[in-house]
């Protein structure tokens, strides 16, 4: 019996990125130590017809993989753009995303593999 291929995700993933904001290790501001707080962007659409009021996301960058969810209420076919901030802080650049699951207003929910 053939193996099927898995479904693809209700949900797309249209832009992932790291960015880093660089402090000046309190020499233009003294007292203050070195921040480097770094962020994450994702942008996704919600491909299915029903409301998704959560996503996660596998998420890579720095050499690192993390997890990240999103909750709200998600239209179909509408942008969401979210800004994660981020424990890690490699070079800025890109992260790649894979959604992990999806749970919908109706009570179901989608899984990756």
């Amino acid at each position: 019996m053939p193996l099927s291929t898995p479904p693809p995700p209700p949900v797309s993933v249209v832009s992932c990125s790291y960015s880093t904001l660089r402090g000046d290790g309190g020499l233009l501001t003294p007292g203050y130590a070195s921040l480097n707080p770094g962020s994450l962007s994702i942008t996704f659409v919600n491909d299915a017809q029903v409301a998704a009021t959560g996503v996660t996301f596998d998420v890579t960058y720095g050499g690192d993989t993390q997890t990240i969810r999103e909750g709200g209420t998600f239209s179909h076919g509408a942008p969401i753009s979210a800004v994660f901030a981020t424990d890690h802080n490699p070079n800025n650049g890109s992260a790649s995303c894979a959604v992990r699951s999806v749970r919908f207003s109706d009570g179901t929910e989608w899984s990756a593999g």
